[in-house]
């Protein structure tokens, strides 16, 4: 969280409407209070989150809540449900590497969810974008089509290896955000685990140079050099790593 952190915080005079796809319980609102008086818009699906949300923020005049998720089609779908963390790692998609490398988190429960389309979201005045859906980045944004170029910023979890089945990785999402005009300027992985938070900035607001600079930080920091170096960024968990991998010889 503290890249995003940082980065709003540098950026606040940049923002004239926040949303939040996947708020949960609304655990960085605080945080947003903090930077921007402008329109905070919480899109959660889970009923017992979203519950929380609206005790916390539903009579707040700049806060808009939305019981339901984001995606590429207006539907009903099931979602794995955790209990343990709020829900916060709820997904519609099926948890596959997800055990591997978050092994103290479990799916308890399917619950069915409404989706839909960006596009069909009525009076959202917005210029910044976060999502945390674990592994269905993509599909949201596609849901926000011709939409989309109103946007400056869009700042997401990523992945580079499947943690959710059919989750999209960082290579597709770096692709298919490049063709709709976004280039990935800040990575944050998590040092023992492959996921972490990217920010995206709209092409248009940055001089040619830059956006060859910036290409070539964002394909460095899919290398292995950086990711070896990055395994250093925290003590505790590369020792975690160290022992997980004398376990598996």
């Amino acid at each position: 969280m503290s890249l995003i952190r940082k980065f709003l915080f540098k950026n606040k005079k940049h923002i004239n409407g926040l949303i939040h796809v996947g708020a949960n319980v609304g655990q960085e609102v605080p945080m947003y209070f903090e930077i921007t008086n402008s329109n905070i818009y919480l899109f959660e699906p889970l009923d017992s989150a979203f519950e929380i949300l609206k005790d916390k923020y539903g009579n707040l005049q700049n806060v808009k809540l939305y019981n339901f998720g984001l995606g590429n089609k207006n539907q009903e779908i099931n979602i794995n449900v955790t209990q343990s963390n709020f829900g916060s790692s709820s997904s519609v998609l099926k948890p596959t590497g997800h055990k591997k490398y978050f092994p103290e988190i479990n799916f308890e429960t399917v619950e069915s969810i409404k989706i839909k389309k960006y596009t069909d979201v009525p009076d959202i005045y917005a210029n910044f974008l976060l999502i945390d859906v674990q592994g269905y980045e993509l599909e949201v944004i596609k849901g926000f089509e011709d939409k989309l170029k109103n946007f400056k910023f869009v700042i997401t979890e990523i992945s580079r290896k499947e943690i959710y089945e059919n989750g999209v990785l960082i290579y597709d999402l770096d692709k298919y955000l490049n063709n709709e005009g976004f280039l990935r300027i800040k990575t944050s992985w998590v040092s023992n685990k492959p996921t972490g938070d990217a920010v995206y900035i709209n092409k248009k607001d940055l001089y040619p140079p830059l956006i060859f600079i910036y290409h070539l930080k964002s394909k460095f920091t899919l290398s292995k050099i950086y990711l070896f170096l990055n395994l250093f960024k925290n003590r505790k968990k590369l020792i975690f790593v160290i022992k997980e991998q004398i376990k598996n010889l």
